[in-house]
């Protein structure tokens, strides 16, 4: 099954009915700076709750964008928040979440060249699918409140992999719009999550 099909024209996340035994959730969202991300939204909220950038004496240090990597690896360490490089700015992009592995035949069908373990996550409400552009503004000016998607998945501790249309280090212009991400989520133990020194795939871009 070729997810971009279903896809197009999709405005909201949408269960779909696979040959698979798992249903998949087709995810659209936005990427205008090559990181996208997934978040526990009640950590989020929870730990910039008493954060505004509008009250910083420096915005330039206080901001959660004022050094990327340093941000997203904390979170990533924290279990709160995963990240993986796009290549520059997709724009329009879709994300296939599964709770079973995709199979080498969805991975062939949809073009994946490039596989990512990208942490683990702990889940303890909603799940927020967002970019980098939206979650600085969301964490800096909202107190965690990104404006992105949100699905309900079983509350619990994940390891994500996400599968990529393009290799490392490869440039995806010329690739189909809009730019698929297959992400499958495996049942881990806290005892799993380990420190985080990069963002996978950022193939040196950040």
């Amino acid at each position: 099954m070729r997810y971009s099909d279903l896809a197009r024209g999709l405005e909201a996340p949408q269960t779909v009915d696979t040959p698979q035994p798992e249903r998949r959730i087709v995810v659209p969202y936005d990427d205008f700076d090559g990181i996208s991300l997934l978040a526990d939204h009640a950590s989020l909220v929870a730990r910039y709750a008493d954060h505004d950038l509008r009250k910083a004496e420096d915005i330039f240090t206080a901001s959660v964008a004022a050094n990327p990597v340093a941000t997203l690896t904390a979170l990533a360490t924290a279990g709160e928040v995963l990240a993986w490089g796009t290549h520059q700015s997709p724009g329009a992009c879709f994300a296939v979440l599964s709770l079973t592995p995709f199979s080498q035949q969805e991975r062939d069908e949809n073009g994946m060249r490039s596989s990512l373990d990208v942490g683990v996550i702990r889940l303890s409400g909603p799940l927020s699918v967002a970019a980098w552009h939206s979650f600085t503004y969301g964490c800096d000016y909202r107190h965690g409140e990104i404006e992105c998607p949100r699905v309900d998945l079983p509350l619990g501790t994940y390891r994500v992999t996400v599968h990529r249309p393009f290799g490392s280090g490869e440039d995806p212009k010329g690739l189909d719009a809009p730019m698929i991400f297959l992400v499958s989520f495996a049942r881990a133990d806290e005892s799993e999550r380990v420190p985080s020194s990069a963002v996978p795939g950022a193939d040196g871009w950040f």
